[in-house]
């Protein structure tokens, strides 16, 4: 996906150094690439940023969401937390991570594969005699 999109900002500086319009550029992506192109809003802020003198077709490190949260050390600390107190609050976790909510959510489905039931941590996939308690 991201080497599709790098290609498709090679596309955008050729086609703003042509003198291009950023409305036909995303035209002939979508044309081009389907459901594959990169958003209008992409397609807009890659073009003024060449129109603006940039070179560079890589990303800034900035861009995208950080996923330094999200970390091994982090996994592994929530799953001691849950394992010792099945009880705590997503808040609760939170706080002890020091990381936002929607991330301990994300480390408990994605990474944990738990969901809260009960207002317990308890597997997503349960036994047919766990389901029966």
């Amino acid at each position: 996906m991201c080497d599709v999109h790098y290609k498709q900002r090679v596309v955008i500086q050729f086609l703003v150094k042509s003198g291009e319009k950023p409305s036909e550029i995303l035209r002939k992506l979508q044309v081009v690439y389907g459901d594959d192109s990169v958003s209008k809003m992409r397609v807009f802020e890659w073009a003024k940023r060449f129109k603006e003198g940039r070179e560079s077709v890589e990303e800034d490190p900035s861009e995208g969401a950080p996923v330094t949260t999200r970390t091994f050390a982090n996994v592994d600390r929530l799953r001691m937390l849950i394992t010792t107190d099945r009880h705590l609050s997503i808040r609760a976790l939170s706080y002890e991570l020091n990381v936002n909510k929607e991330t301990v959510c994300k480390m408990l489905h994605e990474n944990l594969n738990r969901r809260k039931i009960c207002a317990k941590m308890v597997p997503k996939v349960l036994a047919h005699e766990q389901k029966q308690i």
